[in-house]
């Protein structure tokens, strides 16, 4: 694995924090703002999974269902953005 991918960087920046911590010394602005970091992150993979699985079923959905709820399947794109992100 290149040591810049993924678990590798996390975990060397979990071990310099721990290594930080027990000399006594403050952790660095980026080290202290990880957890922040990594709730962002989750946050916004959960959501992409969410718009994701709603604009899939609003494709996936039939035809008469979706005259019925009046939805143009082609705005499942729009949709689904504005269901999770508001926007």
């Amino acid at each position: 694995m290149h040591p810049m991918q993924g678990g590798f960087v996390l975990l060397s920046l979990v071990l310099r924090r721990g290594m930080t911590h027990l000399a006594g010394k403050k952790p660095s602005k980026t080290e202290a703002d990880m957890p922040a970091i990594l709730t962002e992150i989750q946050t916004r993979l959960r959501q992409r999974a969410a718009y994701i699985r709603t604009r899939n079923a609003l494709r996936d959905m039939p035809l008469d269902v979706a005259i019925d709820l009046d939805i143009y399947p082609y705005d499942a794109d729009k949709l689904a953005a504005k269901a999770v992100y508001g926007r």
